[in-house]
């Protein structure tokens, strides 16, 4: 029969998890084993704990509550079984996009227990997801600082593995499967710490005149420098939105790819269109003429531009910002026929890294 984990909930929350160290352990491994023994028990547990420490740090107008010391210790439990769960089960049980942002705020309570378990929450995201400005995204700067300190302690982060597992959740082993997981972890990662950031319109933080600045410099270091604008900002506000300006902003840096001779301001285009392609994902503009721009940089003995102009196309087609059709192999195909071996052996390296995103029935007859 199936068990209903709803009626002990409010016990297991209010009292259990708030309990001395031996009580709160028992009420933790109450929510394991229940993820554990029943499908859809997952999601039903890791939700109630983040709806009710949601409650308790912002409580209903007019809602009778405990005594701040109470609330504080139920928070705290609250934070502590979330970091249990997240070292048992991982991201995939327990995503951060449930909890972060009560991580956040727990990080700026004035009380100390609070705050050293919303710290303990995101170190051990950290440990998962080894990207600081992910894990601690929301944190004012002094908490960021704070919080920058206790992953320094933990030196270099190994990959993780789960230890415990949902149910009906399975564990691939050797071989291909083994290959397959490990690819899917890195790809679930990325994407978990993409989906923690928040979107930024960099193209309104550009100056005004970021464009004239760009094709009216005279001489190579003010073009560099004046793109090189772009580029810091697409690398510290990773996750974007399309702004007004963005299409022109793209178009102008193409111009600059396709027709600048000089290697560092190429370099320097080539690495704010990559980053902008990854920040906007499936959004970004000009994408077919950006893939046509960059496929005549894969020729380039410059490791700088080439590994830019590639990286570039690597985001184009993971994110599929362009129609994934004919048109698009013949693209390739026009590099891969040529009689430069550098581009025959670039596009061949991005085709390989496209299969997971591309069909296979497009890439293979290449």
């Amino acid at each position: 029969a199936n068990f209903s984990l709803g009626p002990f909930l409010p016990g297991l929350l209010e009292k259990y998890l708030a309990g001395n160290q031996k009580i709160h352990t028992c009420a933790v491994e109450c929510l394991a084993k229940a993820i554990e023994g029943q499908e859809g028990l997952a999601k039903e547990a890791v939700v109630a704990v983040c709806e009710h420490t949601r409650g308790l740090l912002n409580p209903p107008k007019g809602k009778k509550m405990p005594s701040k010391g109470i609330i504080n210790k139920q928070i705290s439990g609250c934070l502590a079984a979330l970091t249990s769960l997240l070292e048992a089960f991982g991201m995939t049980v327990v995503p951060p996009k449930e909890f972060l942002g009560l991580a956040v705020e727990a990080c700026g309570s004035t009380d100390r227990g609070v705050r050293e378990a919303g710290y303990a929450l995101l170190v051990e995201l950290y440990r998962w997801l080894p990207d600081v400005e992910a894990c601690g995204n929301g944190l004012a700067d002094n908490q960021m600082k704070e919080f920058k300190t206790r992953c320094e302690r933990l030196g270099e982060c190994q990959p993780k593995a789960a230890t415990r597992f949902a149910y009906g959740a399975t564990l691939a082993t050797g071989g291909a499967a083994g290959g397959a997981a490990s690819g899917a972890v890195a790809q679930s990662t990325e994407d978990a710490a993409y989906d923690m950031l928040q979107p930024q319109d960099i193209f309104k933080m550009l100056p005004k005149d970021f464009v004239s600045q760009v094709t009216s410099a005279a001489k190579w270091n003010d073009k560099r420098n004046a793109i090189a604008q772009l580029t810091a900002l697409a690398k510290k506000h990773k996750k974007m939105i399309l702004g007004e300006s963005a299409p022109s902003v793209v178009q102008c840096l193409m111009k600059v790819v396709k027709l600048d001779q000089n290697i560092p301001v190429a370099t320097e285009a080539c690495s704010a269109l990559c980053a902008v392609a990854n920040g906007l994902r499936g959004e970004m503009p000009h994408s077919r003429m950006l893939l046509l721009t960059m496929l005549t940089k894969v020729k380039e003995k410059n490791a700088g531009v080439l590994r830019q102009a590639t990286g570039c196309i690597d985001a184009l087609l993971k994110y599929q910002s362009l129609s994934l059709d004919s048109r698009l192999v013949e693209d390739l195909a026009g590099v891969i026929n040529d009689k430069n071996p550098i581009g025959r052996r670039e596009v061949l390296g991005i085709c390989s890294r496209a299969l997971p995103f591309v069909s296979a029935d497009l890439l293979l007859p290449m």
